[in-house]
């Protein structure tokens, strides 16, 4: 979200809003970080299945007067 330039109150208001889905994804990846070993590859997916929410969040949603973000694909 800061790439996107997202003022702090804007960020807070997609996490608010979103609660139930945050703390789900939180606490999923805090029970696989406790497992010996899969932690290793947890840290990564973590990092890539959050980016991928939160993108989807922003792209879909709006929070507190922000515009939500087009990203038009290109065709090669």
């Amino acid at each position: 979200m800061d790439r996107r330039r997202l003022r702090l109150r804007a960020r807070l208001g997609i996490i608010h809003s979103n609660l139930a889905l945050m703390l789900g994804f939180g606490c999923g990846v805090f029970a696989l970080q406790l497992i010996l070993f899969v932690h290793f590859f947890c840290v990564p997916a973590s990092g890539a299945g959050d980016t991928m929410m939160g993108m989807q969040k922003l792209l879909t949603g709006k929070a507190y007067g922000e515009t939500s973000i087009s990203i038009k694909a290109s065709s090669v």
